[in-house]
């Protein structure tokens, strides 16, 4: 069984006693950004559009990039705020740049480890789902940019049932068990957000990985989540599945 310790700038950590068995574990659930992929570059290809309608100079679209990299955690109007800092901002400029956020297209890749993760899995017969949040437009058209339709048994896009309904509401924890016809117990779920990411999940019976990369990679962790890992190669560390022949070298 997988033991408890810290390593100094990666973290490999079981934040308490899961009292669960992996040979149990039926499905993988991921969220979607900057677990799977880098959310960053789909902004871009956003910001790109944006700064040809506008005709923007080059430094004028790197302002852009830097707004957003100083503002994306803390902000409730990031497009709205992007065009303030350039004094662009017009409501009409808004619905605009908001209407490319849902419908930007640009070929994406996974992360190299997602990549590699997922293979292994699939070809284990380990079903996959994914649970993310936000507008379903904009994350459908990630999911399009990625390629990935086909490769999960399940894509959820928790706005489906209303705001008030997203992570870390149980509901889509529900919903994704039911689709995948399996219990919250048989469950792996992997996500970023300390704050929104793990709560359902957890309340459920879901055992909760975290990742530690992207936009909230220095938030603090909380007593919903179970691991906290630096990237998804480190799950070939941990015995996680030991019924499927997984390379753990």
């Amino acid at each position: 069984m997988f033991t408890n310790f810290r390593k100094r700038g990666c973290i490999d950590i079981m934040t308490k006693p899961t009292g669960k068995s992996f040979d149990s574990i039926k499905a993988f659930i991921f969220d979607l950004d900057y677990v799977l992929f880098n959310e960053d570059l789909y902004y871009y290809a956003v910001f790109k559009r944006m700064s040809d309608l506008l005709n923007l100079q080059n430094t004028e679209f790197k302002s852009m990039i830097k707004i957003y990299k100083n503002n994306k955690i803390k902000s409730k109007d990031i497009l709205g705020d992007i065009l303030r800092g350039l004094n662009k901002y017009t409501p009409r400029l808004k619905n605009t740049f908001f209407e490319f956020y849902k419908s930007t297209f640009k070929p994406l890749t996974l992360y190299d480890d997602a990549k590699k993760i997922i293979s292994i899995l699939s070809k284990n017969n380990i079903k996959l789902g994914i649970v993310t949040n936000g507008t379903i437009e904009a994350q459908k058209s990630k999911v399009k940019c990625l390629g990935i339709e086909n490769i999960f048994n399940n894509i959820l896009y928790a706005r489906e049932f209303g705001r008030k309904y997203e992570k870390p509401h149980i509901r889509p924890f529900i919903e994704i068990c039911k689709r995948l016809e399996i219990e919250a117990s048989e469950n792996i779920y992997i996500g970023d957000n300390p704050k929104t990411d793990f709560n359902g999940a957890k309340r459920l019976g879901f055992i909760t990985i975290r990742v530690l990369r992207g936009a909230f990679k220095e938030s603090s962790t909380n007593a919903d989540i179970d691991y906290e890992i630096k990237n998804l190669y480190k799950l070939l560390k941990m015995n996680i599945l030991g019924y499927c022949k997984i390379n753990r070298g």
